[in-house]
């Protein structure tokens, strides 16, 4: 059953700040505690070469966080990569909800 107020924690930073770990052990001591989450670290999405441009790292975003939406995860942890660009805070945000429209 899907819960009426799902929710999105967004872990953000700069390459190398800790953001994979800290992503797998909230996800480790939720399941600890019997509660059901769903953990995308967005860099995985993108890796490729030649690299896929943003608008498509974030369908691929849309597109997991859908599945686990219809699995019945209601609470997802995304970590996502901040950069001196475009995909700044404000932009990743944005982009998160675009992607889990559910979260808002």
């Amino acid at each position: 059953m899907v819960a009426e107020s799902p929710f999105v924690l967004l872990l953000t930073g700069t390459p190398g700040a800790g953001k994979s770990e800290a992503l797998t052990q909230v996800h480790e001591n939720l399941g600890a505690d019997g509660i059901e989450s769903a953990a995308i670290d967005t860099d995985e999405l993108a890796r490729s070469y030649p690299p896929i441009d943003f608008d498509r790292h974030l369908a691929h975003l849309k597109a997991i966080a859908e599945s686990f939406r219809q699995e019945g995860h209601d609470l997802l942890l995304v970590a996502a990569t901040l950069k001196a660009t475009s995909n700044s805070l404000p932009g990743w945000k944005l982009r998160v909800a675009s992607a889990a429209p559910w979260c808002t």
